[in-house]
């Protein structure tokens, strides 16, 4: 699968130095769509923030990064499909199916790591 935007490859993200899926840096997209009906802006925003990782260590404590990801991950499981043809607009060179299914992969390791520490960090290059 090609993991790019519009022509460019997408940055890797690591949290707590373990490196997510591809797509993990467009979360945001997930998290900031209006197919995702009652998903709370405190939520949408904390992964705009969570995208901006570029070049830059980002730190978070983990019973807050635990409840966002709990927020998006319950959603995208309950109406994760009225994503689909979003996604495929915005990445019509890939599968919007395997991308959805990244960015739930990316949210359980995100939970699985955020378990284990009190303070979560990620950066992406």
């Amino acid at each position: 699968m090609n993991a790019d935007w519009k022509g460019k490859p997408l940055a890797n993200v690591l949290f707590q130095g373990r490196q997510l899926p591809p797509f993990a840096i467009t979360l945001d997209v997930a998290a900031n769509n209006e197919a995702l009906e009652g998903l709370d802006e405190e939520t949408a925003t904390w992964f705009w923030r969570f995208t901006i990782c570029v070049g830059t260590t980002r730190r978070e404590k983990s019973d807050i990064v635990l409840r966002h990801v709990n927020v998006l991950s319950t959603k995208l499981r309950a109406e994760g499909e009225s994503l689909v043809p979003e996604i495929a607009k915005r990445f019509p060179n890939s599968d919007a199916r395997r991308i959805l299914r990244d960015w739930t992969e990316c949210l359980r390791i995100i939970c699985e790591e955020a378990k284990k520490t009190d303070e979560c960090e990620w950066s992406a290059e």
